[in-house]
């Protein structure tokens, strides 16, 4: 009689790997815009993958009639098309297919001119004498040039002073008309006159 053993060989045992990917992250800088109608400002898009590479970078704007948007991997550029508000999500892809999300909140606002306000309605000046009316500019953007002009320099002369007035020189009797002409950034004009 013949024995043998029929041993049956058991491999070791695999243990599971969890290998799992993580999102990228994605911000934007900075995370609000204020623009007005007509112009575009631009804010900063960072994505980074702790274990991969970023493969895609998206954009949308929620209002395309509020702002629209162009972007590449690393700035995306916001023009206001008309006032309101909107929001603009970017969204990036690893390589494994995860994606995240962030947004940026735009506020379009109305581009407005200069505001000029004198303070008074009207000034006598004897001639060869100089009188003067303070002059107030607001604006939604910034003053880049104001100016006084008279309508007959045969009978005042103006001039406009940057501590904020206005001077008033007599020439000869007679009237004249002194407009205060304020101009923005944007090009736009505000006047006032006396």
């Amino acid at each position: 009689i013949s024995a043998s053993d029929n041993l049956i060989e058991t491999p070791p045992a695999v243990p599971d790997l969890n290998i799992s990917n993580a999102a990228p992250v994605v911000t934007v800088l900075p995370e609000t815009l204020n623009i007005v109608v007509g112009n575009t400002d631009s804010s900063e898009i960072i994505a980074s993958d702790s274990d991969g590479v970023i493969s895609s970078v998206m954009a949308t704007s929620s209002d395309v009639s509020i702002a629209t948007i162009t972007y590449t991997n690393s700035t995306i550029s916001v023009t206001g098309v008309s006032v309101g508000n909107a929001t603009i999500t970017v969204m990036v892809t690893d390589d494994e297919g995860l994606s995240s999300e962030t947004t940026l909140a735009v506020s379009v606002n109305e581009l407005y001119a200069p505001t000029v306000t004198l303070s008074d309605d009207s000034l006598t000046v004897l001639r060869g004498e100089t009188n003067s009316s303070v002059v107030t500019v607001t604006d939604d953007g910034t003053i880049e040039s104001v100016y006084a002009d008279s309508s007959d320099i045969n009978v005042a002369s103006a001039v406009y002073n940057l501590d904020g007035y206005i001077e008033v020189t007599g020439i000869a009797k007679g009237t004249a008309n002194i407009t205060v002409t304020a101009t923005d950034n944007t090009g736009l004009d505000g006047t006032a006159s006396l």
